[in-house]
């Protein structure tokens, strides 16, 4: 088996920064869609944030190059992590981007699936379909892509997407504005209700975990505790039905 080096722990560590910076950077969409939103896009790359910088651009507060570049500039770079892992590990990265969870299989199918089918406009498809993109940026890797082909229809993927939400921001104009400024203008609000209620579902998924766990074990107890009464009742059972028995046959004798 080979040893880990400083080029796998640059691979793996470039995934799992991106994993962390895609969630935590969803925490800046409250404060920034309504007041720098290109910006944001180029952090996240999210729907709101384009929708946004297409609404920016119809009131004249944004330009189209900086709200179709954003997104391409901010994350076309992180996703050569997901074909580098896939280069370097085969079909391995899958366990290494997903780390074991049940569903890996499934998803490696449908990447492997979309790859094989599509070729590199799988890399614009992935954006629109319920399969994590980096597993398809990882078969297009372990698939033997190019480098620049997946940098060139990674980047053409991303600028269609971002080409098509950011068309439908400006078609909605002022009124996406005046939303996205007012929800950055309560940013805080949003932030403390979105971070309470993710806290509440971590503690009733807890909760509800341990519950089960109490249950399955109350149940186990519960087969055990009737296998043993069964168990007893045959022996006594036994021990009466024996010396019945003797009995009649030495009244038959």
């Amino acid at each position: 088996m080979r040893r880990a080096g400083l080029v796998d722990a640059v691979c793996v560590g470039g995934l799992l920064a991106q994993s962390v910076w895609g969630v935590a950077a969803t925490l800046l969409i409250p404060s920034l869609v309504g007041t720098h939103p290109i910006l944001l896009e180029a952090f996240t790359a999210s729907t709101p944030a384009m929708v946004a910088g297409g609404a920016f651009i119809r009131v004249g507060r944004a330009a189209w190059t900086g709200a179709l570049l954003a997104p391409v500039i901010g994350w076309v770079p992180l996703d050569v992590f997901g074909w580098w892992a896939g280069r370097r590990y085969g079909r391995a990265a899958v366990d290494v981007i997903v780390r074991r969870q049940p569903r890996t299989a499934r998803f490696a199918g449908r990447a492997d699936r979309l790859t094989g089918r599509f070729g590199v406009w799988a890399l614009v498809l992935v954006l629109w379909l319920p399969v994590p993109n980096q597993l398809v940026y990882a078969a297009t890797g372990w698939v033997g892509m190019r480098l620049r082909t997946f940098l060139f229809w990674d980047t053409i993927g991303t600028l269609i997407r971002a080409g098509i939400i950011v068309g439908l921001g400006y078609a909605l104009g002022s009124e996406a504005v005046e939303v996205a400024t007012t929800i950055s203008h309560y940013a805080l609000v949003f932030v403390a209700v979105g971070t309470a209620l993710a806290l509440g579902w971590v503690l009733l998924a807890r909760r509800l975990t341990r519950r089960a766990q109490e249950v399955a074990i109350l149940v186990v107890d519960s087969a055990e505790g009737a296998a043993a009464v069964s168990a007893a009742t045959t022996e006594v059972t036994a021990a009466v039905v024996t010396p019945t028995t003797a009995d009649a046959d030495l009244a038959r004798g």
